[in-house]
């Protein structure tokens, strides 16, 4: 695997509640992807859906939401040898993803949205729900991965799994918990990770939530500089746990849909 350009994307991009109005992250996640294997699902002010060019809408599906908008003032990225520090809230991830996207490492029936207005109202997830409505995929979606930073572990593992909830109410769903402990074991089966937060910090899985769906978020760990994870100082990641989170995707999507085929052949 190639090491994400995590210094490329530590660059603006910010939106109103309507809109992107600083687009340069945006601008280079659609130009980065222009040759790739995936194509435009769905778009709308604050979401833009891709889908690999062999998904098939009749299948069970999952998705990765990764918010691109940021509440710098000042964006900075510099190379430490083993560590990148810089702003990185949620520029990091977004790298991240584009490689995994780039690399063809992640499971085909995995929708990707890149999300904003996650640092306010999350408008961004709403958008994300009515473009899988309208394509009559919302049915068949059966986790969504919220891709993030966190400051917690960092130094102790590569990711964590936080805010991870079970959907309730969907009788016709393939993969169904009958307790959050079970979800988490899920998880755990795939990924071998013991990292769990329950309630973690807000992030864009809580807005999933609210439309009952099983949902958790994969955080990268970072070390804040300054007073939090938004301050113009940004943050420390270690490299090598951006290869590792790297690797999670791929290893995350397969697994889940592997699941999947398993419980319904």
């Amino acid at each position: 695997m190639t090491s994400p350009r995590i210094i490329d994307f530590a660059i603006p991009c910010t939106n109103t509640r309507h809109e992107f109005f600083s687009r340069d992250r945006l601008d280079l996640i659609v130009q980065s992807l222009s040759s790739s294997a995936y194509k435009l699902q769905g778009a709308m002010p604050l979401s833009i859906i891709y889908r690999h060019k062999k998904f098939n809408p009749s299948l069970a599906i999952s998705l990765i939401s990764c918010h691109i908008d940021s509440i710098y003032d000042k964006y900075y990225a510099n190379d430490h040898g083993d560590t990148f520090h810089g702003t990185f809230d949620n520029s990091a991830c977004n790298a991240i993803l584009v490689q995994a996207m780039l690399e063809n490492i992640l499971h085909p029936q995995t929708l990707i949205a890149f999300t904003g207005d996650e640092e306010y109202d999350s408008i961004g997830v709403d958008q994300s729900i009515e473009i899988l409505d309208h394509s009559d995929l919302f049915s068949q979606l059966e986790m969504v991965i919220v891709l993030d930073l966190t400051d917690e572990y960092y130094g102790k593992c590569p990711f964590t799994i936080e805010n991870y909830c079970r959907e309730k109410n969907h009788a016709g769903s393939k993969l169904s918990f009958a307790t959050a402990k079970e979800l988490k074991n899920f998880l755990k089966s795939i990924l071998n990770n013991d990292f769990f937060i329950k309630n973690g910090d807000p992030d864009e899985s809580w807005q999933y939530y609210q439309y009952d769906l099983n949902c958790f978020s994969l955080c990268l760990p970072c070390r804040s500089l300054g007073e939090d994870m938004h301050a113009d100082e940004g943050v420390e990641i270690r490299k090598s746990d951006v290869m590792d989170f790297l690797q999670a995707l791929n290893t995350l999507t397969h697994g889940l849909h592997d699941q999947i085929n398993q419980q319904n052949p």
